[in-house]
């Protein structure tokens, strides 16, 4: 199953909401996948290696300038996708 994650900064913590499963947090924008991973296959009970989820990122409309997550960007959110080691 695929999921929607949304990133957004929220002081000194990267806020992970997951549609329809849940929010978790995290310090470090590294960290996201895995927190994702762990949350869906906790709240789904589903096997982590079974996840696929695409990854937006809500940033700041201040100014201009590239996201440090990369991927496309429009309106201020940055999409990408993230899919199990193969």
């Amino acid at each position: 199953m695929t999921y929607h994650v949304t990133v957004e900064r929220d002081g000194r913590f990267w806020l992970v909401t997951i549609d329809g499963v849940g929010m978790t947090q995290t310090r470090n924008l590294d960290e996201v996948e895995e927190m994702a991973r762990d949350y869906i296959s906790l709240a789904e009970e589903v096997d982590e290696g079974s996840i696929i989820f695409t990854l937006g990122t809500r940033e700041p409309r201040r100014g201009g300038g590239r996201s440090s997550v990369g991927g496309s960007r429009r309106g201020g959110i940055v999409t990408r996708w993230w899919s199990p080691p193969r």
